[in-house]
């Protein structure tokens, strides 16, 4: 008869030689022998118990953390590479001084002004407000006023609609902060927020950092500040179209006033006229179609939408959730349409000012 010791020590060291012993189910693998089985343990091959993980933005805990885009620079000396630091600073203070989206005690260069003294390269800017520290090649082949030796991503204006250190352009996820930027269909759609699963392609993202006249067709009355888009009444329709299996996320927020709603719709181009309305109250009540979810949101801060569309046995299904800065999930019924149509996505400001922070699109190719 075999006998497992009940301390809690056994219980952490001998676990799985009891299982193993009373062929109770399989054993875990443990490679490193640190006691936390390889699927949980954040450093499989390196023996670290503690488990550590002081910057969540790079790969891997403390004992073996990996970063996926270094720079080669260490501003704040905290011992990450600035290309994985998502906080180059002391740590957040809830002020964002110039507007760009990081918080100033994270902003290596706030309204100009360097958190260093240092300028590596001479050129008369400190390294804090220094995109390339480094020599420059005379060439930019993107247009957007960044040397190709110092511009991490060739492919657009160096923004960072997620935070992550990885430029929209070159992102899979631009709108959710992935460091891993792990792609395993290579459809160029993230699987962190790959919703569907299988191989698909972008079809629009505007991070509304400024407009772009070219993805949308016109209308006026919007505006373009602090790193979103904000009308009164007004609406704006995008010119990508999508078919069947599609997704299109935004996040969208109330501008101080009274009533109103802020709507994501899908609109068919097609001679025959179908819409479909996901609607966010003021008043936290979200519609889909007519149909109102069961739940309230909290409105006073922003709000996550996700509509989705899918082709299932021959019949399409529309669904529309929201998210709160709560967390309050609401997911008003399906809607389900026997018909296939080619889409566009409008954004409305419905009777009051809102905001939108971003749009990204992924469908079928």
């Amino acid at each position: 008869m075999s006998t497992c010791w009940t301390s809690a020590l056994a219980v952490v060291l001998g676990v799985a030689g009891c299982n193993a012993a009373l062929g109770i189910g399989d054993v875990a693998v443990d490679t490193d022998g640190d006691g936390i089985p390889d699927d949980e343990d954040n450093c499989p091959t390196v023996y670290n118990p503690d488990q550590l993980d002081s910057n969540p933005d790079d790969e891997g805990g403390d004992a073996c953390a990996i970063c996926a885009t270094p720079i080669g620079r260490d501003l704040d000396h905290d011992g990450y590479d600035d290309g994985c630091d998502r906080c180059i600073g002391p740590g957040p203070i809830g002020v964002d001084a110039d507007g760009d989206g990081i918080d100033d005690g994270c902003d290596p260069c706030v309204n100009g002004v360097s958190i260093v003294d240092n300028d590596t390269n001479g050129d008369g800017i400190k390294d804090g407000c220094e995109v390339c520290v480094g020599p420059v090649s005379g060439i930019d082949t993107d247009h957007d006023g960044l040397d190709d030796a110092c511009d991490r991503c060739n492919n657009g204006p160096p923004h960072d609609e997620d935070g992550d250190g990885i430029e929209d352009g070159c992102d899979v996820c631009p709108a959710l902060a992935d460091v891993k930027q792990t792609d395993s269909d290579g459809d160029g759609v993230g699987d962190a927020c790959d919703i569907d699963k299988t191989p698909q392609v972008r079809k629009m993202f505007d991070s509304f950092l400024v407009d772009h006249p070219t993805l949308w067709q016109s209308q006026p009355g919007w505006s373009f500040a602090g790193d979103a888009m904000t009308g009164t009444s007004t609406s704006r329709v995008a010119v990508a179209t999508m078919t069947n299996n599609f997704d299109v996320v935004t996040r969208t927020r109330f501008e101080p006033g009274t009533g109103g709603s802020s709507v994501v719709e899908l609109r068919s181009t097609g001679s025959v006229s179908v819409i479909r309305q996901c609607v966010i109250a003021r008043d936290g009540t979200v519609t889909f179609v007519g149909t109102p979810g069961p739940v309230k949101l909290d409105t006073s801060g922003p709000i996550a939408v996700t509509v989705s569309v899918r082709l299932s046995g021959g019949t399409f299904l529309f669904t529309c959730t929201t998210k709160d800065r709560l967390g309050t999930v609401v997911s008003p019924p399906a809607f389900v349409d026997m018909f296939s149509h080619t889409w566009q996505v409008a954004l409305y400001a419905l009777q009051t000012t809102v905001s939108f922070d971003f749009i990204d699109i992924v469908g079928d190719p």
